[in-house]
């Protein structure tokens, strides 16, 4: 399988299954209230980014239980997503597509100026600066590792190979690093499934070492990619 060094290069399915989980911090818990041109910004409430499926939760009271927010604009967005991941340089080629990214991102931080080009170009770079994440930490013992500690890029059996436990932890590393708390109980589900969903799409009957070993980078791309360019990341 060819390693996915951007999301362009991802299937349709697998870049669907992006979006999906990239607006999940989005579901019922924040009010977009600008695409109409009634408002220049976006409202958010004050607890969790996405509340848990088995709550009950009380009524939103818009005036006490929300508050502003504004997003990274396209001068900051690729030091942001730099520093989120611990990466400090990146590589010509993948400064010269964040440039010519950089056109389709807002330079205000207004969230009317949100469209789906935007969006895909967000996902784009945070790909590519997921791939030097990756590409990096492969290198080092898992103890060393920031993120993927108990991922083995060596298993021969892949993505598959990769445990629930694993998942969860790297997970969580992501989600206090690039939104700054823990994942919710229904993100971490949502985000599970679809990598699940994802990954089996085209998997072999086997795997050869490089193979498997690019498997599973895979599979980190696509959790790194899908959290890096969530609202909850973006967000100022």
């Amino acid at each position: 399988m060819k390693f996915l060094k951007s999301l362009r290069e991802m299937s349709l399915s697998k870049r669907r299954k992006i979006t999906a989980s990239i607006s999940l911090p989005a579901m019922a818990a924040v009010m977009i209230v600008g695409f109409q041109n009634c408002s220049p910004g976006m409202m958010e409430t004050k607890g969790s980014s996405v509340a848990d499926p088995n709550d009950n939760p009380a009524p939103l009271d818009i005036t006490q239980d929300t508050k502003p927010i504004t997003i990274v604009y396209s001068e900051n967005l690729l030091i942001s997503m730099q520093q989120m991941a611990g990466v400090t340089s990146i590589p010509a080629a993948k400064i010269t597509r964040f440039q010519s990214a950089k056109t389709k991102i807002t330079e205000t931080g207004k969230v009317d100026s949100v469209n789906a080009p935007m969006m895909s170009a967000i996902a784009n770079t945070a790909a590519d600066v997921c791939d030097e994440l990756i590409m990096r930490e492969r290198t080092l013992a898992a103890g060393d590792r920031r993120f993927f500690g108990q991922i083995d890029f060596a298993n021969i059996q892949g993505s598959a190979a990769i445990t629930e436990v694993a998942k969860d932890d790297v997970i969580r590393r992501m989600a206090r690093s690039f939104w700054g708390r823990n994942e919710s109980s229904a993100e971490r589900m949502l985000i599970k499934r679809l990598l699940d969903e994802a990954m089996a799409e085209g998997r072999p009957a086997s795997f050869t070492a490089t193979t498997a070993a690019t498997d599973t980078a895979n599979a980190m791309l696509f959790t790194c990619t899908s959290m890096m360019s969530s609202l909850d990341a973006i967000k100022m």
